[in-house]
Formats: C-alpha cells, structure tokens, sequence
C-alpha cells in the first residue's frame, strides 16, 4: 500500500509540505536507500534530498558536516569481532566497511567517487 502512494507522489507535479513529510516518511520506513527508494518510485532524488534539507531546517537543525564519533582501534580483533574496523556511512545513500588492512590512498578516492554521485 505505501509504495503506490509513494508511486502517486512520484508523478505529482507538486508537493505539499504534507507530500514533502510523507514522501521522507515513506523513505524512512521503506528501508531503502534513496537511491532505491527513488528508482522504485519515481521520485527523482534530488527532490527528496530538497525536502530533507527545508524539513531540517524547519526543526531548527543544522545541515552542516556530519557527526563524527570516537574510533577505538584495537590491536588484534576480539573472537567473534566483524571483519571490519570501521564503517563510514552517508545517511540512506550509501556505507562502507573498512577492512583492517585499508589503504588509506583507495579508501579516500573510493569516498570522493561516491560523493560526487550524491
């Protein structure tokens, strides 16, 4: 049922501020990427990154870089630890994990490719 409302949002000329919330909504509980969720339903993505931005801003929060967290690196892995030492993450378009032995060089080209496609 959610899909073909997102569909009927997809081919809508114009959206409401109600359209721009549901549409983000939609998004959220799909579990899709927005790359997914907008080859699914039509909905081009730069016009759900647009609504993103104004319901951001709306709520008074900052859309400025991202949060950065602590990274704890640990000498050698715990039994059972995942294979990865770190996981890096553009919210809903894209993750990576990086491995223990990461190239530094690869690993900072690979994030400026994909955030030139976003």
């Amino acid at each position: 049922m959610e899909i073909e409302e997102a569909l009927a949002l997809g081919s809508a000329p114009y959206w409401s501020e109600d359209d721009g919330r549901r549409a983000l909504e939609l998004m959220a509980r799909s579990g899709l990427s927005e790359r997914e969720f907008a080859a699914r339903t039509g909905i081009r993505r730069t016009r759900l990154r647009y609504w993103r931005q104004r319901s951001s801003e709306a709520a008074g929060a900052d859309v400025g870089p991202p949060a950065f967290r602590e990274v704890v690196v640990m000498s050698e892995p715990e039994r059972g630890a995942a294979p990865w030492v770190a996981e890096l993450e553009s919210v809903g378009v894209w993750r990576v994990r990086v491995a223990r032995d990461f190239d530094a060089t690869s690993l900072t080209r690979l994030l400026a490719v994909l955030e030139s496609r976003c």
